[in-house]
């Protein structure tokens, strides 16, 4: 789901529904959709939420689930294709995140807390990286706090989640659901629980964070990872079928 907005961000999420002979059901078992309008009920509540949260794109589903900004598994591809490289980790001790390659050319949006000491003791560029992390430096939740994490998503606009199976059973399979948005992220997402377990932001995206991060008031479309996903099976070793020694 998304929204659209006046500003450069475009909020969005993925939820889980439950499909029963042509019926969205929710986690409570209901129908989630008012058959009058075609939206969701207010009171629908979506399979990760934790409270109802209706045709709402920000409440609930895997925004809701976002790991805290501390432990989140965040990776870009600057030194390559192995994300596990602790240069392609997106995170502030990372020296390869220059403000070149994050495109910082001038001051990033400096209105949050100024009073925060360890807000205006970071560099921009740690401001950025903790922003995207999921640091909510400007109390998007209006909550007081801009320490806390800020569980957004970006829109998925042209993009359907892909399920993909990499093992198990019928009954338990090894599932890992990708959904990719407009600020640039591709989530791997818990199909159980909802809870992202990684996420990966293109090197050619990078430079594209600081106008995400200001946020203007814009009549253009920022478009990120905005596409249909295709999973692929490479079959390297000429057998038929895929096991568990496939790279």
């Amino acid at each position: 789901v998304f929204n659209p907005s006046s500003s450069l961000r475009w909020p969005g999420n993925l939820k889980k529904y439950r499909l029963d002979r042509g019926n969205f059901i929710d986690a409570n078992m209901q129908d989630a959709i008012d058959p009058d309008t075609g939206f969701f009920k207010d009171e629908a509540q979506s399979f990760w939420s934790s409270s109802a949260d209706g045709a709402s794109v920000t409440e609930g589903g895997a925004a809701e689930r976002l790991p805290d900004f501390g432990n989140r598994n965040l990776y870009t591809n600057i030194a390559g294709g192995d994300l596990n490289a602790p240069a392609n980790a997106v995170v502030p001790t990372n020296t390869a995140l220059t403000d070149e390659v994050l495109g910082i050319f001038g001051p990033l949006a400096d209105d949050f807390d100024q009073q925060n000491t360890f807000l205006t003791n970071l560099s921009d560029r740690e401001r950025l990286i903790l922003w995207m992390r999921g640091l909510d430096l400007f109390d998007e939740n209006d909550n007081g706090s801009d320490m806390d994490p800020r569980r957004t998503m970006g829109d998925p606009l042209h993009v359907r989640p892909v399920p993909v199976i990499y093992g198990g059973t019928a009954a338990n399979p090894d599932m890992v659901i990708y959904i990719a948005t407009n600020d640039g992220f591709l989530h791997a997402v818990d199909p159980e629980t909802g809870d992202e377990l990684w996420a990966f932001v293109p090197e050619q995206l990078l430079a594209s964070q600081p106008a995400l991060f200001a946020d203007p008031v814009s009549p253009q479309r920022q478009y990120g990872i905005d596409g249909e996903i295709t999973a692929v099976i490479l079959n390297d070793d000429g057998q038929g079928g895929i096991t568990g020694n496939e790279p």
